[in-house]
Protein backbone atom coordinates (compact mmCIF):
# COMPACT_ATOMS: atom_id res chain seq x y z
CA UNK A 1 0.00 0.00 0.00
CA UNK A 2 1.10 3.53 -0.87
CA UNK A 3 1.88 6.10 2.54
CA UNK A 4 2.06 8.66 -0.10
CA UNK A 5 2.68 10.11 -3.64
CA UNK A 6 4.86 13.17 -4.42
CA UNK A 7 3.60 15.24 -7.62
CA UNK A 8 5.85 17.75 -9.39
CA UNK A 9 4.51 20.98 -10.23
CA UNK A 10 5.82 23.49 -13.16
CA UNK A 11 4.78 26.92 -12.91
CA UNK A 12 4.94 29.38 -16.01
CA UNK A 13 8.17 31.10 -15.10
CA UNK A 14 10.04 27.48 -14.92
CA UNK A 15 10.17 27.29 -11.36
CA UNK A 16 8.27 24.44 -9.46
CA UNK A 17 7.66 22.29 -6.40
CA UNK A 18 6.43 19.13 -5.17
CA UNK A 19 2.77 18.50 -4.09
CA UNK A 20 2.40 15.48 -1.49
CA UNK A 21 -1.15 13.81 -2.06
CA UNK A 22 -2.33 10.86 0.88
CA UNK A 23 -1.98 7.23 -0.57
CA UNK A 24 -2.00 6.56 -4.40
CA UNK A 25 -2.75 8.29 -7.26
CA UNK A 26 -5.35 6.08 -8.37
CA UNK A 27 -7.01 7.84 -5.08
CA UNK A 28 -6.89 5.14 -2.78
CA UNK A 29 -5.66 6.50 0.66
CA UNK A 30 -3.18 5.42 3.23
CA UNK A 31 -4.25 3.92 6.69
CA UNK A 32 -2.62 7.13 8.60
CA UNK A 33 -2.99 9.87 6.83
CA UNK A 34 -0.44 12.10 5.84
CA UNK A 35 0.61 14.53 8.45
CA UNK A 36 3.20 18.05 7.45
CA UNK A 37 3.51 19.96 10.19
CA UNK A 38 1.40 18.44 12.66
CA UNK A 39 -1.76 18.95 10.39
CA UNK A 40 -3.37 15.77 8.68
CA UNK A 41 -3.61 16.97 4.57
CA UNK A 42 -4.89 15.05 1.96
CA UNK A 43 -2.89 17.41 -0.36
CA UNK A 44 -0.36 20.21 0.15
CA UNK A 45 2.04 21.60 -1.56
CA UNK A 46 5.40 21.39 0.25
CA UNK A 47 7.56 23.99 1.28
CA UNK A 48 11.47 24.07 2.88
CA UNK A 49 12.02 22.00 5.81
CA UNK A 50 8.02 20.87 6.09
CA UNK A 51 8.03 17.87 8.44
CA UNK A 52 6.21 15.14 7.12
CA UNK A 53 4.73 12.16 9.49
CA UNK A 54 3.17 8.89 7.59
CA UNK A 55 2.62 7.11 10.60
CA UNK A 56 4.20 5.92 13.47
CA UNK A 57 8.16 6.30 13.66
CA UNK A 58 8.01 7.01 9.79
CA UNK A 59 9.09 10.71 9.93
CA UNK A 60 11.18 13.23 7.19
CA UNK A 61 11.99 16.62 6.38
CA UNK A 62 11.34 17.74 3.20
CA UNK A 63 14.08 19.98 2.11
CA UNK A 64 14.82 22.14 -1.13
CA UNK A 65 18.82 22.20 -2.09
CA UNK A 66 20.55 24.26 -4.39
CA UNK A 67 21.98 22.63 -7.40
CA UNK A 68 25.23 24.19 -6.45
CA UNK A 69 25.13 21.72 -3.62
CA UNK A 70 25.41 18.79 -5.77
CA UNK A 71 27.37 19.18 -8.63
CA UNK A 72 27.30 15.69 -9.83
CA UNK A 73 23.12 15.83 -9.91
CA UNK A 74 21.27 15.14 -13.03
CA UNK A 75 20.92 19.50 -13.99
CA UNK A 76 16.88 18.96 -13.56
CA UNK A 77 17.29 17.23 -10.29
CA UNK A 78 17.22 20.59 -7.88
CA UNK A 79 15.88 23.71 -8.01
CA UNK A 80 17.14 26.89 -6.47
CA UNK A 81 15.14 27.65 -3.13
CA UNK A 82 13.46 31.45 -3.34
Amino acid sequence: KQHATLVWRSQPDGSGGYRIVDGSLSGEASRNGVMVNSVKYKSRDLQHEDQIVFGPGVKLVYLVLAREAFPTAPPDLFRKHR
